[in-house]
């Protein structure tokens, strides 16, 4: 006749269970272990003139708060940032900052303590850029509003990369 498990999770009739309630145990750590996404992992390093982004299958969400805790890069988004991102990225904070947010329709305010990133939504290739609209003049108590031009990703990279040859 076969063992039976009493209440207690050992087997009727002795100690012997414990070396089986071990075995699940480890069997359970193993599954466990494996429901994590193997190699996922971000490195950042560096100062904010000479940022180093290593990333190896982390969400854009990961990476971004990895910048946000070593660099002061603060973000605000109205979705998910979800994308996968593998690579390595250097540069100045805001140029990699860039290149990370590169398909997505965001604007970034640079201040002395750090910056912030205000991202909407990924672009789409037959989107137009999204342009937000400011206060007239007249009715903005700060003053005049000097308007920077509107970019894409691309361009802004572009833009960027002309000013360090």
């Amino acid at each position: 006749m076969g063992r039976q498990l009493n209440i207690n999770c050992e087997p009727a009739g002795g100690a012997g269970g414990l070396r089986g309630y071990s075995i699940l145990m480890a069997a359970m750590a193993l599954i466990c272990l494996m429901a994590v996404p193997a190699g996922a992992q971000v490195w950042v390093s560096g100062r904010p003139d000479a940022v180093r982004v290593e990333a190896n299958n982390v969400s854009l969400e990961e990476v971004l708060t990895s910048l946000q805790t070593k660099f002061n890069l603060r973000y605000r988004a109205s979705g998910t940032l979800e994308r996968s991102i593998t690579g390595s990225y250097d540069g100045s904070l805001r140029y990699v900052a860039i290149r990370l947010l590169a398909g997505y329709d965001f604007v970034l305010k640079i201040e002395p303590d750090g910056m912030e990133a205000l991202i909407w939504r990924q672009s789409r290739p037959d989107d137009k850029p999204l342009v937000v609209k400011a206060l007239p003049a007249s009715d903005n108590p700060a003053g005049p509003i000097v308007r920077a031009p509107v970019m894409t990703a691309a361009e802004a990279t572009r833009n960027e990369r002309s000013q360090f040859r």
